[in-house]
């Protein structure tokens, strides 16, 4: 069987596997139009006002991230079939309902931004920045029983 990292050409035997790996890599390093696009403008905001160091090494990483990534997927996905993947066997009929499902969630929230925001991102970052009131709020709370 060989590891993953070892396979070639597995786009022709799961392809919708192969379309899902690209998608999630475009996520995870923060391309726009992507999700993760804001989630990366964050973190650069608020590391610039730390240092400009900061921030030049987060730039590094997510493009060495996103270099390795890509030589990753090409590598495993296209090109001459390697022996080990004659042995893959298509199982895209099975992952397909998660994957769709995954598809869905990412692209909507890909799509309206703001909904995901305002609803899950907002209340976090104003607990956070409010923690003090929280405290006192859990201390009088626990204070009066």
């Amino acid at each position: 069987d060989g590891e993953l990292w070892q396979q070639r050409g597995l786009f022709q035997k799961i392809p919708i596997s192969g379309f899902a790996f690209f998608f999630a890599i475009c996520v995870i390093a923060g391309l726009p139009p992507f999700v993760g696009f804001p989630a990366k403008q964050f973190l650069y905001r608020s590391s610039s006002y730390i240092t400009p160091l900061l921030t030049i090494f987060l730039l590094i990483a997510a493009l060495l991230m996103l270099l390795i990534s890509i030589r990753y997927i090409s590598r495993m996905m296209f090109g001459k079939p390697s022996e080990s993947s004659e042995n893959v066997r298509n199982n895209d009929d099975q992952v397909i309902v998660p994957l769709i499902i995954l598809f869905v969630f990412l692209f909507y929230s890909t799509i309206t931004p703001a909904f995901f925001i305002n609803s899950m991102v907002s209340p976090s970052v104003y607990s956070l920045l409010n923690r003090g009131q929280l405290v006192n709020a859990i201390h009088q709370g626990g204070a009066s029983e």
